[in-house]
């Protein structure tokens, strides 16, 4: 058991603010070691233009091929669909679910696997409407939600306000979808 005495490491380096990366592959010797080692970013560049859906002051694009491998989304392979991240906006902390940035995927709500931005919408208007106390104006229950984050996955609550619950609602009304299935 352990590191094995030699191999080879896959080093990846990303910088979201300039959208670029960097992917190399290095030696690895099971001894300490004192190795300096340059990554040249190079620029992420898409062939299909996104078109990104605003929902609490975040940007959101499904998950596509494309963007699988332009931002290697899934090195340790969690999956291969989902929502991502293309901007958390100023005022994502409020949603109290941690620290968010760009091309961290959403993949469940509440307890449903999501691979696109109209099924999450539907998840989220599902999980509140279907709550039996619900009403609308009330600060609807918390939502479990599951994220892919460069080095695992990570699971919290959504915290919405009534302003949150209207503006779902429109970008529902807007994009034609209804909410999720009651019998789940």
């Amino acid at each position: 058991a352990g590191l094995p005495e030699v191999g080879t490491l896959t080093l990846r380096a990303f910088a979201g603010e300039i959208d670029q990366k960097a992917v190399a592959l290095a030696p690895f010797v099971n001894r300490p070691r004192d190795d300096e080692m340059t990554l040249r970013m190079t620029p992420i560049t898409l062939e299909n233009p996104l078109e990104p859906v605003a929902l609490f002051g975040m940007q959101l694009v499904d998950v596509t091929a494309e963007l699988e491998t332009a931002y290697d989304l899934f090195p340790y392979g969690f999956s291969t669909d989902g929502v991502m991240i293309l901007s958390p906006g100023a005022d994502h902390r409020r949603l109290q679910i941690g620290d968010l940035k760009k091309t961290y995927c959403f993949h469940v709500i509440g307890e449903q696997r999501v691979t696109d931005v109209r099924e999450m919408i539907g998840e989220l208007l599902g999980q509140i409407t279907r709550h039996p106390t619900y009403r609308q104006g009330d600060i609807p229950d918390p939502i479990r939600v599951v994220y892919t984050i460069p080095n695992g996955v990570s699971t919290a609550y959504l915290e919405l306000t009534p302003a949150d619950v209207a503006e779902l609602g429109q970008l529902a009304d807007k994009l034609g979808i209804t909410a999720a299935n009651a019998d789940r």
